[in-house]
């Protein structure tokens, strides 16, 4: 397809339907007739039924890819990053509607043979083998139109083949991938299976793009049209929710795996409240730990394997001493690795749950027997544990990174620190283009105060970040005390 067809129109809403139906040769009918007996045959029968009369899904697909291209215009990208994230999303829809690859709702479409799940260097590709032998592909996290391989193996990229949002990308590496799972055979299905994906490691990108994916084809009454979900971390016991839609699970060891099946992976760059809500209700149900509700609890995430504060362990220790001999009643609970809430864990959370445990003991060494009193530790709780609690706290103290996803959905005041690398990156995902309807009370400390090294890692006066803390803290205990002289 030439690539200068691949824009999408202004009026796609308002695309209607061919008029074309689905329909399978009569001689198939005929054939799965006479190999099958008894219920096989009534369910032929009743899938063919249910086929021969389904409607052409095309103006659904244009009306959802509308809605789509909408909300990416929220993100504010430039026009071809854009595309690619529109594009991305048709495919992952038509898939879902009719087994199609669509680079546009317009398309009349290819039917899809295989799908593929690849990763190569830590970056996931879903594919789609469509009937003319072509791979079209789309790269994760961010569910983004990457290119597609001919029937001669010739990579045609949309746009940069070496990069995309920057992340390294691979297209020949991908090919030796292509070229293995080929030769693994499987049967060819009448009915194709949908089946959901959740593929990403990382637990930030879980909570900003997979979880708001999910509540997008819930609302659009698409859920239903899943089987199974296969996964690599189920971050968040996806079965006790996914049980309702009777959807199920199956935990995937190897990331790189050939279906006849149909693979849908299906993410948001936008994360709504309404995402925040379900999770944290979520979790407050499925979780029995909490924070006391006598004190004034403090959470403050650390990060000792990368961008790292070279004055960590003093530093934060400094801050709790000079706090607890300030104010009576206020808890510090230090926080690290997380774990799955489910099965499946891509990071071996175990031993660098083990490492935050070791550093954790290394900054106690710096605090006076006082402060030791007020320190708790909930380094290695799961997920749903860890939104729990940070729902339950008063103010959070966090490097930037994957303990901010935590707080959109808890929403609790926080302080921001950093490298500037990471800061900016924090600036956009505080910002409306990311969480156009959340409202966070972040205080990020200011890039004059920080001093980056080109290792990733940073230096920073302690001083800088306990002022800072101390004045959220006066506004909490100040409101606090309004709120006990109100009731």
């Amino acid at each position: 397809m030439p690539e200068q067809n691949l824009i999408y129109p202004d009026n796609v809403e308002n695309i209607s339907s061919n008029g074309s139906k689905i329909y399978l040769p009569a001689f198939l009918i005929r054939l799965f007739s006479h190999i099958t007996f008894g219920k096989m045959k009534e369910k032929y029968k009743s899938e063919w039924i249910k086929l021969k009369h389904h409607k052409n899904e095309t103006s659904l697909l244009g009306a959802l890819c509308a809605m789509e291209r909408e909300q990416n215009e929220l993100t504010k990208l430039d026009p071809i990053n854009q595309q690619k994230l529109n594009i991305g999303k048709c495919i992952t829809l038509s898939a879902l509607l009719d087994g199609k690859v669509r680079l546009f709702p317009m398309e009349k479409g290819k039917k899809i043979i295989r799908s593929f799940c690849i990763e190569v260097t830590n970056n996931v590709y879903v594919g789609y083998e469509t009937s003319d032998s072509f791979i079209y592909f789309i790269a994760l996290p961010y569910s983004c139109y990457w290119g597609y391989f001919d029937n001669n193996y010739v990579f045609h990229p949309f746009d940069d083949p070496n990069i995309m949002f920057g992340i390294p990308l691979y297209p020949q590496e991908v090919l030796k991938e292509i070229f293995i799972l080929k030769q693994i055979k499987s049967h060819k299905k009448f009915i194709k299976k949908r089946i959901m994906l959740l593929a990403t490691w990382n637990l930030g990108h879980h909570i900003w793009q997979e979880q708001p994916g999910i509540d997008f084809l819930r609302e659009n009454h698409l859920l239903k049209k899943m089987k199974y979900m296969y996964y690599f971390s189920d971050y968040f016991n996806m079965q006790s929710y996914l049980k309702k839609f009777n959807i199920k699970l199956k935990l995937k060891i190897n990331h790189n795996f050939t279906t006849r099946d149909i693979l849908i992976y299906c993410t948001e760059d936008v994360f709504f409240e309404k995402t925040a809500n379900r999770l944290l209700e979520f979790c407050k149900n499925n979780s029995d730990i909490s924070l006391s509700k006598n004190d004034v609890n403090i959470i403050i995430a650390l990060r000792w394997n990368q961008r790292v504060w070279r004055e960590e362990n003093v530093g934060i220790a400094e801050i709790i001493n000079n706090l607890t001999e300030k104010y009576e009643r206020v808890s510090f609970f230090i926080d690290g690795f997380s774990k799955p809430a489910g099965n499946g864990d891509g990071f071996d959370s175990a031993e660098k749950i083990q490492k935050d445990k070791e550093n954790m003991l290394r900054l106690m060494e710096n605090l006076t027997p006082k402060a030791l009193e007020r320190i708790h530790s909930v380094i290695g709780k799961n997920c749903i544990e860890k939104v729990k609690l940070y729902s339950e706290a008063s103010l959070l103290i966090m490097p930037f990174g994957t303990p901010e996803h935590y707080n959109w959905i808890s929403r609790k005041p926080v302080v921001l620190y950093g490298p500037k690398a990471a800061r900016d990156l924090s600036i956009i995902l505080n910002s409306s283009v990311v969480i156009p309807d959340l409202k966070i009370d972040s205080y990020l400390i200011p890039e004059k105060y920080i001093l980056n090294e080109e290792s990733g890692n940073y230096s920073m006066d302690w001083h800088v970040l306990y002022e800072a803390i101390e004045q959220k803290l006066i506004q909490i205990l100040t409101q606090n005390a309004l709120t006990f002289k109100g009731d």
